[in-house]
């Protein structure tokens, strides 16, 4: 499987969950740089699967290696080793299964949540009582800080 057929599949997968643009763009990254990852590291790809499920949209790669892909030391000015870091970047969920014909990278990416839309709130209506404290201030029932703390009037006379 090629990169670009991997895509296609991505897409169209995308398009039927009515993804928007910025997951649509990371999941594509992600199946770009683990299929060709697969395809440059471990032997070509084995197996391919993309879906949507509980909130998570999930990109698996099969290759046959049982290597594990690690980070490689950032080095800006030296060409690659930054494929597995922009992949747990993008999809931090991403773990590894190893099976009897190689390895299965499995990337998760989570769904963000639709926003409601704001409606008004109506206003509260407010009771008039005759109190106008919520307590009685009597030394016995006021809070501590207005009984005895910091809010102590001065003595008048």
């Amino acid at each position: 499987m090629s990169c670009a057929q991997a895509r296609e599949t991505a897409l169209r997968v995308l398009a039927e969950v009515d993804a928007p643009p910025d997951l649509a763009e990371g999941v594509l990254l992600v199946v770009t740089e683990l299929v060709s990852n697969a395809r440059r590291h471990a032997g070509g790809v084995t197996g391919f699967d993309v879906f949507s499920r509980d909130g998570l949209f999930t990109v698996a790669v099969s290759d046959r290696s049982m290597r594990s892909p690690h980070l490689q030391p950032q080095a800006p000015r030296l060409p690659g080793g930054f494929g597995w870091r922009l992949v747990k970047t993008l999809a931090p969920g991403t773990f590894i299964r190893f099976h009897r014909g190689g390895k299965t990278v499995i990337a998760p990416s989570p769904h963000p949540r639709p926003r409601p839309e704001r409606c008004p709130v109506p206003p509260v209506a407010v009771r008039k009582t005759a109190r106008t404290r919520p307590w009685p201030l009597d030394r016995h029932s006021a809070p501590a800080a207005i009984r005895g703390g910091r809010f102590r009037r001065p003595p008048t006379g």
